[in-house]
């Protein structure tokens, strides 16, 4: 029994270094930005839209619009799926605060009635909670279909911006 125990701590040892060498593996993979969605960029290239990968490897596009105002607009590199359909989303933050009041949160239920594409959400933006506008669409879209989808999403969140806030923050 006492010549097993140097072998079974030889065993546990060498376990041990090959768990912390997999994550020291790991660790470097993720110390490198992950990079935006090949498809998207392509896309982005084609219609001749200026656009910034951030560090989550999302593209923010920004639009000027006619009235002076601006909005930023991301389109996600991570995609889901809905069964054989590979769905990519497109949103822009329209307003943020600590909580999102009810009556704000009753505001965008009621909005998402009115548009054709996307809907309100909330979520996390720059460590708050925010309003989302998002519009789901097929991974593999076309420039066309990417470009409207993104003025949409852009001007829907841009003017809920106003209509909230009447600031030009986003």
């Amino acid at each position: 029994m006492r010549g097993m125990i140097p072998g079974f701590l030889t065993v546990l040892l060498l376990s041990a270094l090959s768990v912390c060498a997999q994550i020291g593996e790991q660790t470097k993979a993720t110390d490198t930005p992950p990079k935006g969605d090949p498809r998207v960029k392509a896309l982005l290239d084609k219609a001749g839209l200026k656009y910034r990968v951030d560090e989550d490897g999302d593209y923010q596009v920004g639009y000027k619009f006619d009235d002076g105002r601006s909005h930023v607009a991301f389109v996600f590199s991570q995609t889901s799926r809905l069964g054989d359909m590979e769905i990519r989303e497109v949103g822009a933050v329209a307003y943020t605060a600590d909580e999102v009041p009810c009556s704000v949160a009753r505001n965008l239920l009621r909005a998402t009635s009115k548009v054709k594409l996307g809907a309100w959400e909330l979520g996390r933006f720059n460590k708050q909670e925010a309003a989302w506008f998002r519009a789901k669409i097929a991974a593999d879209t076309d420039v066309e279909t990417l470009i409207m989808t993104l003025r949409a999403v852009s001007e829907t969140a841009d003017e809920k911006e106003k209509e909230l806030t009447d600031r030009d923050d986003f």
